[in-house]
């Protein structure tokens, strides 16, 4: 029946779909946790890949990060507004989710991490993993069957190991809690990016510290392929927040566990801040000393992998 000209609309009842055409929507939290339900999926994939190789690793490697790089993507709409309020279960819970996996996974296209293991094992036994390259022991002393399997796959072994004392001083640690194991320094990178992530909270608020959390490349060079330049940067959110012993100090300690973060330095130092800089030095000097001391440091291998690699060529 067709109403009069001149009739008013009959009322439309609450909560009717004429009210919400594109109901029912996901709010906030659902969002990020079904974003990190998928990428969870994507990362545990992985990590079951590191344990059963295939020909085309690659592509599905390069597929799953995409999964990733979109989750990440979806969690930044979420929070990039000041207004809605940071909820912390969700943005906590699923990258801790994902260090798990990477925790029980085995490196994924790497094998740096035999050379942090034989360094740890060199720094226990002779003080200094500098002096001799890892084909020294080619024909050194038969050693335990575990580690000549972890000798025979280190990449350029005629080469001293070019991590320096920082570095040296975690694979120590590791080498003390389970020789030749690689979960302990795992172990200790997790803590390192705890203290990271704590930091970027401090200097640019919960909202970076959740983008850093959730990042794939800190989750897979991080927890899967245990790469120690996360010690490096973890020192160096140390610097930038000024605490402890003062910026100098953490950006000695960066530069002692990788050269690169030398880069950092003019930024975070003014020119003036002559203590600071002189803290930097003293701590780095320090740090340096005993491995001097006894002959030997990472400058040797830094000399040849200057020399002799070439840097992104594509580019």
């Amino acid at each position: 029946m067709i109403p009069p000209p001149n009739a008013s609309p009959a009322p439309r009842q609450a909560g009717s779909a004429q009210d919400h055409p594109f109901a029912p929507r996901l709010g906030p939290t659902a969002i990020l946790h079904l974003a990190g339900a998928v990428s969870l999926a994507a990362w545990a994939a992985l990590s079951w890949i590191s344990w059963h190789p295939a020909p085309r690793d690659v592509w599905r490697l390069l597929g799953l990060l995409a999964i990733a790089w979109c989750a990440l993507g979806v969690v930044w709409t979420q929070i990039r507004h000041p207004a809605p309020p940071i909820r912390w279960l969700p943005l906590l819970f699923w990258p801790a989710a994902f260090r798990v996996c990477g925790l029980i996974a085995n490196p994924v296209l790497e094998d740096d991490h035999f050379r942090y293991l034989w360094d740890g094992r060199q720094l226990v036994l002779t003080g200094n993993p500098y002096t001799a390259p890892p084909s020294a022991a080619f024909n050194g002393p038969e050693l335990p069957p575990e580690w000549v399997g972890i000798l025979d796959q280190i990449n350029y072994p005629h080469i001293p190991t070019v991590y320096g004392p920082v570095c040296q001083a975690a694979f120590g640690i590791s080498y003390l809690l389970a020789p030749g194991q690689l979960w302990p320094w795992k172990l200790l990178l997790l803590a390192a990016e705890a203290a990271m992530v704590l930091g970027i909270a401090r200097v640019g608020g919960p909202r970076a510290a959740a983008l850093a959390a959730w990042c794939p490349l800190a989750v897979f060079e991080g927890s899967f392929n245990a790469h120690p330049d996360l010690l490096g940067v973890a020192l160096l959110v140390q610097a930038l927040n000024r605490v402890g012993p003062g910026p100098g100090s953490w950006l000695g300690l960066a530069v002692a566990c990788r050269w690169p973060a030398v880069v950092i330095v003019p930024w975070v130092l003014p020119i003036r801040s002559w203590r600071e800089w002189l803290a930097g030095g003293v701590t780095l000097a320090a740090v340096y000393a005993p491995f001097a001391w006894t002959g030997a440091t990472d400058l040797s291998g830094l000399r040849t992998f200057a020399g002799q690699w070439e840097f992104n060529s594509s580019v």
